[in-house]
């Protein structure tokens, strides 16, 4: 369904969900759509684009988060719109907090707040945000040319008044979160470059493909969990920007998460309830609900259309019935949790109305016959 709109699909491991998102990329692409897919393992990335079609092979981006002498520049803090500095702010914040939920509080939000306002609106880099923090000299540079007052009164009243001590505490708690991520040489290619940065405006409005391979195994699960939380933040962040352009002329894009929990941020909510109408279609894979939190899980079940369960476990299923069952009795837990592999029920969204459940066997992953991945990465380098 070309227009369909967002679509949850869950699952225990192995029982078929990678060969259904699969499948639906490669028929995304083969028609010609605008496409995204976060993966944190790698083998989804690389398997899509072994099946690029030719006449697609231009528009693949391919982001390999663990290639550094290749790495497409993505700055988490750039904003070329001024009025956007609090929405790109608050954005970073919420993925740094989401990774670090343990160890946050107030003193640390709103000093790392007000590091990364400063940054934005400077145009700078997470290097720059480290600066910032640790280097006296580049701060009293700085500091002057932030606009906003309340910015800067943060850092030449409150920030200054802080004793030696207390300041190099509340900065230490900061860095610490910071320094890691940069540490790692790929991820720091890909966010420390200055000046241009992957316009995702522009792969949404010309229909652009893409791949973003974080491969924890190679770049570490923070620092993917990290970047792919900034990354999905900035992809919502750009789609809303289309609201200067009428809804007809928005092109349909559609974005692909797989493990989508690893990504989860407070904006997360607001794409499921309000990216629809700026033509963000989202599909979102994952094994089972424990690993979402309750604000997630009822944003799921009131702004998602389609719903795909392959076999879960018994209180997955309890839910899962309910939310998929037209009327009473159409399915029975036991359904949900006994099927085989490469089997599942479906709730789909037909002509805006919730269809009842109805069950489905997975197509085998479209055939390679010429694996492609060697041409399109290396056209991907040469043009990002």
């Amino acid at each position: 369904d070309d227009r369909r709109r967002h679509v949850y699909v869950i699952g225990r491991t192995g029982v078929g969900k990678t060969t259904l998102l699969l499948n639906q990329i490669c028929s995304d692409m083969e028609k010609g759509h605008g496409v995204a897919l976060v993966d944190p393992h790698g083998d989804l990335a690389t398997e899509v684009v072994r099946r690029t079609p030719r006449h697609r092979t231009n528009d693949v981006i391919l982001f390999d988060a663990a290639d550094q002498d290749n790495a497409v520049s993505f700055n988490p803090l750039a904003c070329p719109d001024p009025s956007l500095v609090d929405r790109v702010t608050s954005g970073a914040v919420s993925a740094f907090k989401k990774l670090h939920a343990d160890s946050w509080g107030p003193r640390l939000e709103n000093t790392l707040r007000n590091a990364v306002f400063a940054t934005v609106e400077q145009g700078g880099t997470l290097v720059s945000l480290l600066r910032l923090l640790t280097d006296e000299s580049y701060r009293e540079r700085t500091v002057p040319r932030i606009s906003d007052d309340i910015v800067r009164a943060f850092w030449t009243q409150e920030f200054a008044s802080w004793t030696k001590a207390y300041r190099t505490e509340a900065v230490a708690a900061i860095t610490n979160k910071i320094q890691p991520f940069l540490t790692n040489r790929s991820v720091r290619a890909i966010v420390s470059q200055e000046g241009s940065s992957l316009d995702l405006r522009q792969v949404m409005d010309e229909g652009k493909v893409l791949i973003v391979n974080l491969s924890k195994g190679r770049v570490g699960e923070d620092n993917a969990a990290l970047l792919g939380a900034f990354i999905v933040t900035a992809i919502q962040q750009a789609a809303m920007t289309r609201a200067e352009i009428p809804e007809e002329d928005r092109r349909d894009f559609y974005l692909y998460i797989d493990e989508f929990q690893n990504f989860l941020t407070s904006s997360f909510d607001s794409i499921l309830s309000e990216a629809r109408k700026y033509r963000l279609n989202l599909t979102v894979s994952h094994q089972y609900r424990a690993q979402i939190d309750e604000a997630t899980a009822a944003a799921i079940g009131g702004n998602v259309g389609s719903i795909i369960s392959f076999a879960v476990g018994s209180e997955d299923a309890e839910w899962l019935v309910a939310a998929m069952s037209k009327n009473t009795g159409d399915l029975q837990p036991a359904d949900l949790v006994n099927l085989p592999r490469y089997t599942a029920y479906a709730r789909l969204l037909v002509d805006g109305m919730p269809d009842g459940p109805a069950s489905l066997a997975t197509l085998p992953p479209p055939r390679i016959l010429q694996d492609r991945f060697g041409i399109v990465a290396e056209c991907s380098r040469r043009r990002f």
